[in-house]
C-alpha cells in the first residue's frame, strides 16, 4: 500500500507558490490555473510558456532567487528548481512552518507528492506509486488516455443530473444506487451494441 492520503484539493482562489521557472515549474503553474489557484512564481527566469502567462497577467513572478521566507502566507508549495539544495532548503522550510509543499524529486522533504493525472470528459483519474514507479505510473496513464470508452463523459453529465434530481428526495440510499447501476448497466449494453453514446 502506497504511503499517504489521496485528496483532491479545492484551489479556487488559494494562493500558491513556484520556486522555479523551468519545465517542471510550468507544468505545475499549469494544472494549479486550471485549479484556479492565484500562482506566484519565484525564479531568476521564465521558461518561454511561462513568460507568456506571465505576459498575460495568469501568474505573478518575483524575478530573484528564493529567499528564507519567502513561503509566508502562502497555502500550496512547490519546490521545483533546477537547484537540488533550493529544492531542499523550501521543503525544509515548508515543513518547519506546517505548510503544504512538494519538492521535485525529493519525497523525503515533502509534505504531499502530485499523483499522474487522466482526465476525461469531466472525471479525473490520479495514479501515484508514493514515489517508487514513476514510469510504471506514466504507463499506465498513457493506457488508461487510450483505453477509456468514448462517451464516458455523457454517462458522468447523466449520473450527475440524476444525482441532483434525487438529491434531497428521501430515496433511500440503497435504491439510488441500483437506479445509477441501472443507468451504466444501459450505457455498457449500448456500447456493445455499437452504440455512439
Amino acid at each position: 500500500m502506497v504511503e499517504g492520503y489521496p485528496v483532491v484539493l479545492c484551489l479556487r482562489g488559494r494562493r500558491c507558490l513556484l520556486v522555479g521557472g523551468g519545465k517542471v515549474a510550468r507544468r505545475k503553474v499549469e494544472r494549479l490555473l486550471a485549479a484556479g489557484a492565484a500562482v506566484t512564481v519565484i525564479a531568476p527566469s521564465l521558461s518561454p510558456d511561462l513568460q507568456v502567462l506571465w505576459e498575460r497577467g495568469e501568474i505573478t513572478w518575483e524575478r530573484r532567487s528564493y529567499r528564507e521566507g519567502d513561503i509566508q502566507g502562502f497555502f500550496l508549495v512547490f519546490a521545483a528548481s533546477s537547484d537540488p539544495l533550493v529544492n531542499r532548503k523550501v521543503g525544509e522550510e515548508a515543513q518547519s512552518r506546517g505548510i503544504l509543499c512538494s519538492v521535485v524529486d525529493c519525497p523525503t522533504v515533502s509534505s504531499f507528492l502530485t499523483p499522474a493525472v487522466v482526465e476525461w470528459e469531466g472525471l479525473v483519474v490520479a495514479l501515484s506509486s508514493g514515489g517508487k514507479s514513476p514510469y510504471l505510473v506514466g504507463l499506465l496513464r498513457r493506457w488508461l488516455e487510450h483505453h477509456l470508452p468514448k462517451g464516458l463523459g455523457e454517462l458522468f453529465r447523466v449520473l450527475e443530473r440524476k444525482r441532483r434530481e434525487l438529491k434531497g428526495s428521501g430515496v433511500p440510499l440503497e435504491e439510488k444506487k441500483m437506479l445509477y447501476r441501472e443507468l451504466i448497466n444501459r450505457w455498457e449494453e449500448f456500447l456493445e451494441e455499437g452504440g455512439e453514446p
